[in-house]
């Protein structure tokens, strides 16, 4: 059987790309145990079919080899750290994103040593395959996404050139914007909008006519205030739009 796995043969090529695979899954999820068992198995595998002679090259040298082990496990110190500073990068875009969407504060927590000793211990330990894989998966996926964030405008002035005859506005858009900044979108599509308090729609529907080019705005409810009368055109942009629709 060995001779199947010779160094260069198509089944010695076949193993080493599952291996490797195996790794990169291993490391994406973070996983150390599977990442030990898929580096022992190798190990076995090749110290059975292979004549390298590992452990017996490892007791003729114990001086480089000591030296070979210092130093790996030097560079994965290093790299750990390197690497905690970048996960801690992308947990904070990921809840500023998060931010951006709901439009408020939402729960975060900082990520601790404590709770993260395992995943810090696997990029130490393999930290060769989580260098390679974080070159592929993180640091060229994050410079493509940053030329893309640049060019962010470029891809919004194409759609609104495409759509620019057509008066496309999704209402949800709306809920949740300060009222300055829902006006200025009802308006870039050409349309008209009202703006009254909490509790008034049906009011509104009696009061507009419906001609399907007016967007009815709904204001959150101002503390200590009775929500009694439609107000139209509301000066305090700072108000937020609760619900909208278009009329």
């Amino acid at each position: 059987m060995a001779e199947l796995f010779m160094i260069g043969g198509a089944l010695f090529w076949f193993f080493i790309a599952v291996v490797i695979i195996g790794f990169f899954i291993a490391i994406e999820y973070d996983s150390f145990v599977w990442s030990t068992i898929m580096f022992a198995a190798t190990i076995g595998v090749v110290s059975w079919l292979s004549n390298l002679h590992l452990w017996a090259n490892i007791a003729e040298h114990p001086y480089w080899t000591a030296i070979i082990i210092a130093g790996y496990l030097v560079f994965g110190l290093v790299w750990s750290m390197y690497k905690w500073r970048l996960y801690n990068i992308k947990m904070k875009e990921k809840f500023k994103e998060a931010l951006e969407e709901k439009n408020n504060a939402i729960s975060f927590a900082k990520p601790k040593f404590k709770d993260n000793e395992w995943r810090i211990l696997l990029w130490w330990i393999y930290w060769p395959l989580s260098f390679v894989w974080t070159v592929i998966n993180d640091l060229i996926k994050r410079f493509f996404k940053y030329i893309v964030r640049k060019l962010k405008k470029v891809y919004e002035a194409i759609s609104d050139s495409v759509y620019a005859d057509i008066p496309v506005l999704n209402p949800a858009e709306l809920e949740g914007l300060v009222l300055g900044r829902a006006e200025r979108m009802v308006e870039n599509k050409g349309m008209g909008y009202y703006c009254i308090e909490e509790g008034q729609e049906e009011n509104a529907k009696e009061l507009f006519p419906k001609n399907g080019n007016l967007v009815i705005l709904v204001l959150e409810p101002i503390e200590g205030k009775d929500n009694d009368s439609i107000v139209v055109n509301d000066p305090r942009k700072e108000r937020k739009v609760k619900k909208a629709w278009i009329w």
